[in-house]
C-alpha cells in the first residue's frame, strides 16, 4: 500500500467512524480485509482497523467492527 493509499484509507475511516454511519463503516472494513495477502499489506490494513476502533472510542460510542 502505497503512502498516498494509506493516508486517504485514514481519513476514510476517521470521516466514517466520525459521522457513526455503520453500513459505510463495514463496507470500509470488509474492502480493508480485501488487501493483497502481503505482510505489509497486511501490518497497514491491521493499523487502520485500530484506527477504526480508536475513533470509535473517543466519540464514545461501540463500533461494529
Amino acid at each position: 500500500m502505497t503512502a498516498a493509499n494509506y493516508a486517504a484509507w485514514q481519513e476514510r475511516l476517521k470521516t466514517v467512524s466520525r459521522h457513526h454511519v455503520g453500513l459505510s463503516i463495514h463496507q470500509s472494513l470488509h474492502s480493508l480485509c480485501r488487501t493483497p495477502p502481503f505482510a505489509e499489506s497486511q501490518r497497514q490494513a491491521f493499523e487502520l482497523g485500530r484506527l477504526v476502533q480508536a475513533e470509535g472510542s473517543e466519540a464514545g460510542a461501540a463500533l461494529p467492527v
